[in-house]
């Protein structure tokens, strides 16, 4: 089992690129940059906002990461993507985090399998791997 801290990522010329904390209730009215339906990150994200009686548009749909980000660089919108996926972007000040104040992005990723089968020495491996895999380390 692990965490996956999930963030709000803007690009430069965005209204929110100078603030770093934010209450929930200047989100919305904002496009979104999202994943395609039946998305985690997606499903989270649409959860939180309803809970919280957050207004949000939808400015593109976008059924992988990368394709996110570009959007997001180009002021398309925000959206909510893995931390560990947007460093580099963050680091290189092509994207920028909104902390949101009462907005948990969290996920947990579980790895499943069936402990009375054989496992070559890959899988072995690969599982151990996992156990051992924190995106906090990378």
């Amino acid at each position: 089992m692990s965490d996956d801290d999930l963030v709000i990522i803007c690009g430069p010329g965005h209204s929110l690129w100078n603030k770093e904390k934010i209450p929930i209730h200047e989100l919305a009215g904002n496009a979104f940059i999202i994943r395609e339906s039946g998305s985690g990150t997606r499903d989270i994200f649409e959860r939180l906002m309803s809970e919280a009686g957050a207004n949000w548009k939808i400015g593109g749909v976008y059924n992988n990461t990368e394709a996110i980000k570009q959007a997001v660089r180009g002021n398309l919108g925000l959206a909510v993507v893995p931390k560990i996926a947007v460093k580099e972007e963050i680091e290189r000040g092509l994207v920028r985090v909104i902390e949101v104040v009462g907005l948990d992005l969290k996920r947990e990723f579980n790895l499943v399998y069936h402990r009375q089968k054989f496992f070559t020495s890959a899988i072995q491996t690969f599982i151990r791997i996992c156990m051992n895999f924190t995106p906090a380390a990378l």
